[in-house]
Parts: C-alpha cells; sequence; structure tokens
C-alpha cells in the first residue's frame, strides 16, 4: 500500500514552512493541512477529519504533526474525530510536541499567563506577535549558526504568510493553553499507531523536559536543536523520518 503522508505545521505559520519534502521523500504522496477558515477549536479537529477523508476511503495516512500541529495529530487518533471505517492513522511523526502545552514550571512547559500576554498583544498588534513568537523558535545554537540570518527570514516570512484567520489565531492560543492529552496518554488502545518523536533538545517552545514517556515509541533528540529541526537540521531531520517510514510502511507495502 502506498504512504501517504499529511503534514500539519503549528500555531501562527503556514504549510509553506515544510518546504519542498518530496525532494526529501520523493518516494511517497505528500498532503498538506490548512487552517484557512478554521475559526475555532472544533473546526481545527472537522478540518483535519475532512483532509484524511478527502483523499477517499481506506487510505494508510501517516501524520507528521510540529508543535501545535503535533497535538491535533495526536488528538485526530484519541479522540471521537477519528474514523476508522474511512481511513487509517497508521503512523504518527511528532516533531517539537507535547501532551500539555502550559505549565507553571518552565522547563516543562510555557506559564499560562504568557498565552494570555500574547492574546492581548494579538489584539492590539497582531503582525507585531507572530514575527516574536516566529523569532523565540531558536535555540542558543541555532542563533550562532552561519545559516541564522536566512532561517530567521524565512520565518518572519511564513508568519506573515500564516494561513490561519485572526479568529483562528486566538483559538489556537486557547487550544495551547487548555488542552491536556496527557490524560489519555496511557490509556491502552488496542491498536496504537507507530510513533516517532522527535525534539530538539534546547527547544525554547515545548522543553525537552516536558516529554512524556516515550518507552512504546521511537525518539530522538536534536543535540543543542531549537523548535524547528526540520530547517536547522534537515539531513538528520529527513534521515529520521525516512528511516521510520522505510521500517513502518503498510503491511502490503513491504
Amino acid at each position: 500500500m502506498e504512504t501517504n503522508i499529511l503534514w500539519i505545521h503549528g500555531w501562527g505559520m503556514s504549510s509553506q514552512i515544510w518546504g519542498d519534502v518530496s525532494s526529501w521523500l520523493p518516494e511517497v504522496n505528500h498532503h498538506f493541512f490548512s487552517y484557512a477558515g478554521c475559526d475555532t477549536i472544533d473546526s481545527f479537529h472537522v478540518a483535519l477529519s475532512d483532509k484524511l477523508l478527502s483523499a477517499g476511503e481506506n487510505k494508510q495516512w501517516t501524520l507528521v504533526g510540529w508543535s501545535l500541529g503535533a497535538m491535533l495529530a495526536l488528538e485526530q487518533w484519541m479522540n471521537r474525530f477519528d474514523n476508522p471505517k474511512a481511513y487509517s492513522i497508521h503512523s504518527i511523526i511528532i516533531v517539537a510536541g507535547t501532551l500539555r502545552f502550559t505549565n507553571s514550571n518552565r522547563q516543562l512547559g510555557w506559564p499560562e499567563r504568557v498565552i494570555e500576554r500574547m492574546r492581548k498583544q494579538l489584539q492590539l498588534n497582531p503582525q507585531e506577535t507572530l514575527l516574536q513568537f516566529a523569532s523565540s523558535m531558536f535555540s542558543e545554537s541555532d542563533q550562532e549558526s552561519a545559516e541564522f540570518t536566512k532561517l530567521s527570514e524565512t520565518i518572519a516570512a511564513f508568519a506573515q504568510a500564516t494561513d490561519f484567520t485572526p479568529a483562528g489565531l486566538d483559538a489556537g492560543l486557547v487550544y495551547l493553553r487548555d488542552t491536556d492529552l496527557s490524560v489519555h496518554w496511557e490509556v491502552p488502545y488496542v491498536q496504537r499507531p507507530q510513533l516517532l518523536w522527535l525534539h530538539g533538545a534546547d527547544d525554547p517552545i515545548c522543553p525537552a523536559g516536558g516529554m512524556p514517556d516515550l518507552n512504546r515509541a521511537e525518539v530522538f533528540v536534536f543535540p543543542e536543536t531549537g523548535h524547528i529541526p526540520f530547517l536547522t537540521k534537515p539531513e538528520l531531520f529527513y534521515d529520521q523520518v525516512r528511516s521510520f517510514l522505510h521500517a513502518n510502511r503498510p503491511d502490503d507495502a513491504q
């Protein structure tokens, strides 16, 4: 069976942030999620479900979720929006994700007050809020890279081209503030998807200290890396993805 990947980006960005993934992974079918037209948290879930259904029935999917997109990917598997009769989530690749974004311990997440401050700033100066968030994705080591200036300009351009609506940006922050997937993490599922968790060791957005118990998953932590390893460490990132996909292809594709 063919491999279908759905790439789900994070808050305040657009699917352009993934770049030319087909040049890195030419052997699979690539699909991209969009938040366009989504003004509420429920509409995020509906749009994701609709996207998975739009490719036709009986598709086996690999979801690649980054940041907020990682939480949506996990929740799609966990919750009522999944429709296993129409499609199957065969595997999930989590990139710089978390089960709960907010935490009073800054080593585990962001305090809720930071999210609330962002919501207020978003109303006053949305463009500046997006650019500030984009600039905070880099680790100190990322910033010392020869490519940093180019990368920071690229990230700023993606923030300016976000596919989130104004209401969707606020809904995304509320989602990050309130969502706690840890309550479902230990629930025994009859058919769990294969899981690869990719994380930057020095991620300032989703701290590596907040990663859950991953004894049932494949894990790779990028040394001295921030929130966007697919841009700052692309060769290593796609090596990990390629190896995982090869080892976990749908049954009749092996």
